[in-house]
């Protein structure tokens, strides 16, 4: 826990550096200033993502030891050195506000850390994270992006723009275990940024965009395990629901045709989601919706920053994918622009999307049967699956939709519907939600994929309903609800902790986060290179690379060296 705390200190001081840099150069190119200066969190957010779109584009040259992140320290440095008045300014707003926040708000917060420290110092939840996420970091690490990586093991041809911001932090060269802990300090960055709401509440503001914040500490207890391992999915979800609260503070404060820091926020944060999960890509759609409108006003400055800011975060990672499949995106075979010799042949991608969409549905049943199943047949099996907060979701939703869609048609035979400016803005955020939602169910069901749309979701009508029947009419009973809804969200999960979870709590875990798990392995050569071989399972874990699980192999060395890459063996 002590190298997870300190890890976590470092983080967030680069990373606020980096993000105060980036809400500078933003600056330059709005209408209209803030008063205030952007949330703590939301800089440091901020600052992951350019620190993410930075070591994206140093894989594609070198690997990320310790010579660059010695050289990330020293931009840092060097740049604060230059502004350190105006960082200092910043740092002392935020001390002040901390000064004045409720104390009942510290302890909750103090809470929140410490379950999140013990969570990832624990013994990792996530069988991905044994399969690939540990072994790409590493090879991230150790080598520079490999050309056709994804020939020796379908999975390593996933790239997430998470795992490369992880294997920045990871600092596996100072010969310690593995610190995938960004996921832990991720949720710390969310709560702090929920706090502000909660406080806000309690300070009379009664918005929308302030119940939301608040909102997003309900459904804590699932993630808890998410923070075990750097999982894509949990940045995914809290990401989204950032991007969308953007986009209604902009509507409740009737700035969507203002140009200013929260646009471009969107517009980044969308982009940035992407890169991490491709899954997610509705919510483009709100990045999408904020170019139009600024092409529409034929601003074209503004269009000019918005594909710079885009083309930063995509290039890098396009890049990526190119070298470790051949293809611009993966699974996704239909772009096919390249022909490169380490090409993951179409049958290839073919099966790891179908492998997804399977398992999603009917996990551990083979994926060719479950595919070929109707939707009368997978979708009872499906929904027996679910766990029982799950259903509740599922039924919210339903249940909802159907109360709008009566609501809506209502309005329109009434024809009291007028399409304004705000209208337009809320069209747009349940378009992004709907599409989110359809996307995910009809494509991979498994509801840690699709959180982010429909979480939200049921947050909107809950936050709709509180402001008008709660609030509006008695504001502190509803601040004394919420509150306590966070406490418990807190206290159950704590208390199952201490109580239950032992081996969450063990004392070996202290100073040093939880010994990886160690898999019986073999050692094969193969074309020359020595191969370390899971027996059974299909997790490497922090295996020594290359390692790859017992199956088919099908692939060569390119050039007789692991840097040189992969390619497909070609069978007659």
């Amino acid at each position: 826990m002590l190298l997870i705390l300190l890890n976590w200190i470092f983080i967030t001081v680069i990373a606020f550096i980096f993000g105060f840099s980036i809400i500078q150069v933003f600056k330059y190119f709005i209408e209209k200033q803030d008063d205030i200066p952007v949330n703590f969190s939301i800089v440091v957010i901020l600052g992951l993502i350019a620190l993410s779109a930075l070591t994206s584009v140093i894989t594609l040259f070198s690997k990320i030891g310790w010579v660059i992140n010695v050289l990330i320290v020293i931009i840092a440095l060097q740049y604060l050195l230059i502004n350190y008045k105006k960082v200092w300014a910043y740092l002392s707003y935020y001390y002040a506000e901390v000064k004045k926040a409720n104390p009942w708000l510290k302890v909750l917060f103090f809470l929140s850390f410490i379950l999140a420290l013990i969570y990832s110092a624990s013994p990792s939840q996530n069988h991905d994270d044994g399969m690939y996420y540990m072994q790409t970091i590493k090879w991230i690490q150790n080598y520079a992006v490999v050309p056709g990586l994804g020939a020796i093991h379908g999975k390593l041809a996933f790239n997430s723009n998470w795992h490369v911001l992880s294997a920045l932090f990871g600092f596996s060269y100072l010969g310690i275990p593995a610190l995938n802990d960004l996921n832990g300090l991720l949720h710390i960055m969310v709560v702090t940024y929920a706090f502000t709401g909660l406080q806000s509440l309690m300070n009379g503001k009664f918005e929308l965009a302030t119940i939301l914040k608040v909102l997003m500490f309900v459904p804590t207890f699932i993630f808890l395990k998410y923070f075990t391992a750097p999982t894509p999915d949990l940045v995914a979800i809290y990401l989204i629901w950032i991007a969308i609260i953007f986009l209604v503070k902009k509507i409740e404060e009737e700035s969507l045709d203002v140009f200013n820091i929260r646009s471009l926020m969107i517009i980044v944060f969308c982009t940035y989601i992407c890169t991490v999960k491709l899954s997610a890509i509705p919510i483009s759609i709100l990045a999408i919706y904020i170019f139009y409108k600024e092409l529409r006003k034929k601003h074209y400055m503004h269009i000019v920053i918005i594909i710079i800011a885009v083309v930063d975060l995509l290039a890098p990672w396009f890049a990526r994918n190119v070298m470790q499949t051949g293809y611009l995106l993966f699974p996704f075979e239909h772009i096919d622009l390249f022909n490169f010799d380490w090409e993951l042949t179409k049958e290839r991608i073919v099966w790891e999307a179908a492998w997804i969409e399977s398992w999603a549905r009917i996990p551990v049943m083979d994926a060719d049967v479950v595919n070929a199943m109707k939707f009368s047949e997978w979708f009872p099996i499906w929904l027996k699956n679910l766990r029982i907060y799950d259903k509740f979701i599922l039924g919210f939703i339903l249940l909802s939709s159907v109360v709008y869609i009566i609501k809506t048609l209502i309005i329109l035979l009434k024809g009291k519907l007028v399409f304004n400016k705000i209208n337009e803005g809320w069209f747009v955020v349940y378009l992004t939600l709907s599409a989110g939602i359809a996307m995910w169910f009809w494509k991979a069901p498994d509801f840690r994929f699709g959180y982010g749309f429909t979480l939200f979701f049921c947050f909107m009508v809950v936050a709709q309903l509180a402001k008008k029947h709660l609030f509006n009419k008695k504001p502190k009973l509803g601040i004394k609800i919420l509150y306590t809804t966070t406490v418990v969200c807190y206290l159950i999960p704590l208390f199952l902790t201490f109580t239950y979870y032992n081996d969450v709590l063990d004392a070996k875990n202290l100073v040093h986060p939880s010994p990886v798990v160690k898999p019986e392995i073999t050692k094969q050569v193969v074309g020359g290179q020595e191969f370390t071989i899971t027996h059974t399972v299909k997790q490497c874990w922090d295996e020594p690379l290359p390692c790859i699980p017992p199956i088919k192999k099908e692939f060569e060395l390119r050039t007789g060296d692991i840097q040189g890459g992969f390619r497909l063996v070609q069978r007659d």
